[in-house]
């Protein structure tokens, strides 16, 4: 529940109107007048609501929150009109089963609310004129008359560009999955060129790790959804753009209808199988793809265009590799500058097939190593026995037999909150790969590979299990092991770690039922 209200907030009957016998746990967020912004001392403020249109915004908040987050409810009430130092201004109320889930939601609805709704703020001082503020998406409030012309006046100038190829960057439509070491410095300069419509795709929230190499982030956004801080983030940087955020990672669920709605992709990903399931669906879809992938000090850029005389990802690679035939960057490390260099190189490869400029790699993959700047151009020929676009291709539409997945192995968000109820997971990383500080983490039950083979007897096994490790490789391999000995029980978790994080909320949930 959302209100607007002119009278006093009055936190106790708010807390008592909220009471549900469900909730272990009532998160409360209170926002206060204080007597001073920026070094000026405030007398009072003023809200200004356009409140038909903030109700209905606000409810797209709470049900994004309960969407997300494993929460029961949500109480949420803003001031509007003349409100003095010391007055609550902003109340939110989350009722959850579990603390941690409702931390989340709480910061995630007032984020939201003050990014989304039409709600500004008017400040009076002491001394001095009265000054709206934080309204960058309001001129008339922000005193901010500035055009797309001075906006873009300096790209503007380029011969090849000019007034008509701002026109077409402002009307194309750009798919970016990936709001990683390779998606923020690929979404930081598409939308300061002028992308106008962009929609972020990852469904990740972001750690301590991230922030070495992911630099829209700042520590303080430790936990919540990449894809949302990035809107934020961009939002800042280009008023004149529209960003979408999905908060769920490309599966066989969504993949075509994210790709078809877009006229160019950007696959920013870190693992195979998403990687070909994003090349597959541009391929049907006719979509062109810009591709890149890192290695420590190295990286590639490739383009996809899909032309008859070029080959695809799958001339060279005709099945999916196996998650553990090279190092991602949790393994193997990286600096941050790398992905960022690559990441920018996308970006010059997705301007220059949009504004029809041509592309460099739309046949040839481009191979850098930043330790010696060396830079070399393979060329990627077409393969008649290709399974995918041969002479007699075998690939015919999407299907996870394609994509190296066997059986036995899961995928979290494919399961039911009941199924995800029966499952005893099982961390088979050895110590030194875990994080202490996640709580997630804690709540795998470690027995590392090393000595799980050996304690491991099929005969004693009752729960159904699910092996997880840092990718899927290692738990694959030992899930097969386990099953050709005659434990039908064991499962892998397909993605790893990665997969436990992106649905801890829904685990937790589900197995404390």
């Amino acid at each position: 529940m959302f209100k607007v209200t002119h009278e006093p907030i009055n936190p106790e009957q708010l807390k008592e109107q909220s009471k549900d016998d469900k909730a272990g746990s009532f998160v409360v967020f209170e926002g206060w007048v204080r007597n001073h912004n920026e070094g000026k001392k405030v007398a009072s403020l003023e809200y200004e609501v356009f409140e038909s249109l903030a109700l209905k915004e606000a409810k797209k908040v709470i049900d994004e929150a309960k969407e997300k987050f494993d929460i029961l409810d949500v109480t949420a009430v803003h001031r509007a009109g003349h409100i003095a130092i010391g007055d609550i201004a902003v109340w939110i109320g989350v009722s959850s089963k579990h603390r941690e889930p409702g931390f989340h939601a709480c910061k995630y609805i007032i984020d939201e609310i003050k990014l989304r709704l039409p709600i500004w703020k008017k400040e009076y001082y002491v001394d001095g004129e009265a000054t709206w503020v934080n309204c960058q998406g309001c001129y008339k409030h922000a005193h901010n008359h500035h055009t797309e012309e001075q906006y873009y006046d300096k790209q503007l100038r380029l011969k090849n560009l000019g007034p008509e190829g701002q026109t077409r960057l402002k009307n194309a439509k750009v798919l970016v999955v990936g709001a990683g070491g390779l998606g923020c410095p690929a979404l930081s300069y598409l939308v300061s060129a002028g992308v106008g419509n962009i929609t972020i795709c990852d469904g990740d929230h972001l750690e301590v790790s991230n922030l070495h190499r992911q630099t829209l982030y700042a520590h303080s956004d430790i936990g919540e959804y990449k894809a949302v801080l990035a809107k934020k983030r961009l939002k800042g940087l280009n008023p004149f753009v529209t960003i979408n955020a999905i908060t769920k990672r490309v599966s066989f669920d969504n993949i075509n209808e994210l790709v078809s709605m877009h006229d160019l992709v950007l696959d920013c990903t870190d693992n195979f199988e998403s990687k070909f399931l994003i090349h597959d669906a541009c391929y049907f879809l006719n979509k062109p793809l810009v591709q890149a992938s890192i290695y420590q000090s190295e990286g590639q850029l490739q383009s996809f265009t899909f032309k008859k005389d070029s080959g695809c990802q799958r001339c060279l690679w005709p099945e999916v590799p196996s998650p553990d035939s090279v190092g991602n960057c949790a393994e193997v490390g990286v600096i941050g500058v790398v992905p960022g260099v690559l990441g920018t190189m996308q970006a010059t490869e997705a301007l220059k097939i949009l504004l029809n400029w041509g592309s460099s790699t739309d046949s040839s993959t481009l191979l850098v190593d930043l330790m010696n700047w060396s830079v070399s151009k393979i060329k990627r020929s077409k393969n008649k026995s290709c399974p995918l676009c041969g002479d007699k291709p075998k690939i015919k539409g999407l299907s996870k037999n394609h994509y190296g997945r066997l059986d036995f192995e899961l995928e979290l968000s494919e399961l039911t909150d009941e199924d995800l109820a029966k499952y005893k997971f099982i961390d088979i990383r050895e110590l030194n790969e875990k994080d202490h500080h996640a709580a997630w983490e804690n709540f795998l039950l470690q027995k590392p590979l090393s000595l799980f083979e050996n304690d491991f007897n099929p005969a004693s096994q009752v729960d159904p299990i699910i092996l997880v490790c840092q990718r899927g490789a290692r738990s694959k391999t030992l899930a097969q092991k386990l099953r050709l000995s005659g434990a039908t029980g064991v499962f892998s978790l397909n993605r790893g770690v990665s997969s436990v994080r992106e649905n801890w909320g829904r685990i937790q949930g589900a197995q404390c039922q």
